[in-house]
C-alpha cells in the first residue's frame, strides 16, 4: 500500500521536488470526500461552495500536493456568465494544499492568514490550508479568479485568460511547473480558461 504521504500529498512545490505525479481518480475520489465533509461543518466561510468529489483533480510529489474539487453544477461558461451578472462572485471549487501556501507580492502567506483545517484521514490528523475559489468580474468588466483565506476579503486576485489548445475539459484541473525557487500552480476552468497561482513552501 502506498504511504499515506505519498497519497495525500498533492502537489509540486518549487525548490522541494523534481516531477509532479496527478493522483488517479478514485484516489481522489476518496480523499475529496473526506475534504468535502470536513468543510461542509465550517460555518464561517467567505464563499459557500458546494463541492463535487467525484470530479477532484490533484497533484503529489512526496510531502507535498494540492487538490482541486469544482462546485457542483460547474458546467458551462454559459452559465457562469449567467450567475456572475451584476458583479456576483460565482463559487469554482475549493483548493486543497498540504505543505504548500500561496504567494502574495513575492512573499509566502503565513499560517495565520491561512484557513487552516484538521482532517483525519487513516486514523492520523493533518493540518491542510482551504481555499476557496470564485469568479467574477472586475471593476473594467475583465474575468479574474478570486481566492479566499480567513478572511471576507479575497486573499488573491488572479486574472483569468484562455487555456491553451488542446486542455482537459474538466470542470477543474491542475497542473504545476518549476519556477526558480517557488511553483507556478495553474487552474484550468472548464478547459477553456486558466489562472495562475504563485507558491511556495508553507512554514512548518
Amino acid at each position: 500500500m502506498r504511504t499515506l504521504t505519498a497519497i495525500v500529498a498533492l502537489l509540486l512545490v518549487a525548490g522541494v521536488a523534481q516531477a509532479q505525479e496527478r493522483l488517479p481518480a478514485d484516489q481522489a475520489e476518496k480523499y475529496a470526500k473526506l475534504f468535502v465533509e470536513r468543510a461542509r461543518s465550517l460555518e464561517d466561510l467567505p464563499l459557500k461552495v458546494e463541492a463535487d468529489p467525484q470530479k477532484a483533480d490533484a497533484l503529489h510529489d512526496q510531502d507535498h500536493g494540492a487538490m482541486v474539487i469544482p462546485a457542483k453544477g460547474l458546467l458551462s461558461e454559459e452559465a457562469i456568465r449567467k450567475d456572475a451578472e451584476g458583479g456576483k462572485v460565482v463559487p469554482l471549487g475549493q483548493l486543497w494544499f498540504r505543505n504548500v501556501t500561496p504567494m502574495v507580492d513575492g512573499q509566502a502567506v503565513p499560517n495565520d492568514k491561512l484557513r487552516i483545517i484538521p482532517v483525519n484521514i487513516e486514523g492520523n490528523d493533518h493540518d491542510l490550508p482551504l481555499l476557496l475559489l470564485g469568479v467574477r468580474k472586475d471593476p473594467d468588466g475583465k474575468w479574474e479568479m478570486v481566492v479566499y483565506a480567513k478572511d471576507k476579503e479575497p486573499l488573491l486576485r488572479l486574472p483569468i485568460q484562455r487555456a491553451p489548445e488542446g486542455s482537459a475539459d474538466q470542470p477543474l484541473a491542475l497542473d504545476a511547473a518549476k519556477k526558480d525557487d517557488r511553483g507556478e500552480l495553474t487552474i484550468r476552468v472548464l478547459g477553456k480558461y486558466q489562472a495562475v497561482m504563485t507558491v511556495t513552501e508553507q512554514a512548518p
